[in-house]
């Protein structure tokens, strides 16, 4: 069976529909509530869709790096699938490698808390995210200007209602969760009370969608 690719706008019209187009919104408004659905979704967890990998160049005359366009946050990259295989560089489970182009990657730099910095300023082989100055600064200079990687989950910008399906990363499957989520919005249910009677039927729908996505990606992560 096909899955539909829905487009912004096909999503905002089931929220339409899913309230009998009774909430007044304008079309701002709804893109709006989209925007903020889709946004919880997406920080709902870490998903395998939404992780990236960061690369560029060590430069020995600077100790920072340029965080990436859509940067959320630093994941795990330094635990092994294999639970057999022991955790090294002091156990950290996110680290900047260094790669020499032949697959050949070695834990360069561990990151720490910004709040822990000064302990670790001048020190070999830690890092901290300035998310101020949007860079990850360096306890100490690079040794050489190899390649370096690191993971990080990606934060998607804002969709216009002409975005076609594409621009929605949640998978295909699991976008009627967005217009069920939308549908119990919070301040979507103060603006127009009425809505409240069908909130619990629509939350117990976005539920099953989140679960359903929830087990998918764990599936994925394996060891998630």
């Amino acid at each position: 069976m096909s899955v539909t690719d829905y487009t912004v706008e096909e999503i905002i019209e089931k929220f339409e529909a899913q309230t009998d187009d009774a909430t007044e919104l304008s079309t701002d408004e709804e893109l709006a509530l989209f925007n903020r659905t889709l946004a919880k979704i997406y920080d709902d967890r870490p998903w395998e869709f939404l992780k990236r990998e960061a690369t560029g160049n060590f430069s020995t005359a600077s100790k920072y790096l340029t965080l990436p366009t859509g940067f959320n946050y630093v994941l795990e990259n330094a635990q092994s699938t294999d639970n057999a295989v022991e955790a090294t560089f002091n156990g950290a489970q996110k680290v900047i490698y260094s790669y020499d182009g032949s697959a050949n990657y070695t834990p360069r730099y561990q990151f720490v808390n910004w709040s822990d910095r000064r302990t670790y300023a001048g020190r070999s082989g830690y890092a901290w995210v300035d998310l101020v100055n949007s860079r990850i600064e360096l306890s100490s200079f690079p040794i050489d200007n190899t390649a370096y990687s690191y993971d990080y989950k990606f934060q998607p910008s804002e969709l216009l209602i002409t975005d076609i399906g594409s621009a929605i990363l949640l998978p295909q499957r699991f976008r009627p969760a967005i217009w069920f989520a939308m549908a119990v919005d919070d301040d979507l249910l103060l603006r127009y009370p009425k809505e409240k009677s069908y909130a619990p039927e629509n939350n117990a729908k976005y539920e099953s969608y989140m679960r359903d996505a929830a087990s998918w990606n764990a599936r994925l992560g394996l060891n998630n």
